[in-house]
């Protein structure tokens, strides 16, 4: 029963995200061009998603077994991710919090990614494969310098305006780690091991790699800079996964980049 649930209602879950983010694109590209009213964008939005649906259910009869996998797999990761945000706003609402994801969110993220993985795949935390750095060690110091260059770039305007040097209070250290443990388990372990399976390096990486920005777009709300930045931090810690199967290395670079912000403000 559980696993004919999994093998139809990952693959499901997956292809309305998809859906979804392409009736959602299509609104956003329009709302920045101003081309057409709010009623006609989500009515031609609603529209579009319904159709992609139905289109991608089609074309997933068509698919390999190993890319059925890949969406079974990443139809689950986005499956917890959903469940634990409507639990998240369901207690926050009654605790007149709503919409706060932070950090109860992620606990909640974390503690179903580590049950998904321990006991519904039934694999160790040794599975993950997070490692000394050995091999990676000059790739990581490279990533970083990129990392920080990246940040003083986006951030440079404000860093004008003058700099707060801070070191992170105990629970921001928390909840940084609570993010980029469960993040880096979904988008790299899973998501992109899988999708290389199925693509090979190159692709599988990019494949995550936009995978990530667009669960980031289903969380919260950026601009399309903001969008094309974190691509390219998938892509640089997707790649610093890749090189070895180090976990390691995407969670020490991720880590770094989300303390920066709360460093220098």
């Amino acid at each position: 029963m559980v696993s004919l649930l999994r093998k139809y209602l990952g693959p499901l879950v997956f292809i309305v995200y998809l859906a979804n983010w392409i009736g959602f694109g299509f609104i956003l590209i329009s709302r920045s061009l101003s081309t057409l009213d709010p009623l006609t964008m989500t009515k031609i939005g609603i529209v579009l998603f319904i159709a992609s649906t139905a289109i991608l259910l089609i074309l997933y009869r068509r698919l390999s077994s190993l890319q059925k996998e890949f969406f079974q797999i990443s139809g689950e990761i986005f499956a917890l991710f959903s469940l634990c945000i409507i639990v998240n706003y369901v207690l926050s609402s009654r605790i007149h919090q709503v919409g706060s994801f932070e950090p109860f969110f992620f606990v909640l993220f974390t503690l179903a990614l580590l049950a998904y993985h321990l006991v519904v795949n039934r694999r160790t935390i040794e599975d993950l494969g997070i490692k000394s750095l050995g091999k990676d060690v000059e790739y990581t110091v490279v990533a970083l310098i990129i990392v920080f260059c990246l940040f003083l770039w986006l951030q440079f305007g404000s860093l004008l305006e003058g700099i707060t040097l801070g070191f992170p209070s105990f629970d921001e250290i928390v909840l940084v780690v609570l993010v980029v443990f469960s993040e880096e388990i979904a988008s790299r372990y899973y998501i992109q091991r899988k999708a290389e399976e199925v693509t090979g390096q190159r692709y599988g990486i990019l494949i995550a790699a936009v995978l990530f920005s667009l669960l980031h777009l289903t969380a919260t709300h950026f601009d399309l800079q903001s969008f094309v930045v974190l691509i390219g931090k998938g892509l640089i810690f997707g790649y610093g996964y890749s090189r070895n199967k180090n976990l390691a290395v995407p969670l020490l670079l991720h880590v770094v980049d989300s303390l920066l912000p709360i460093v220098f403000f």
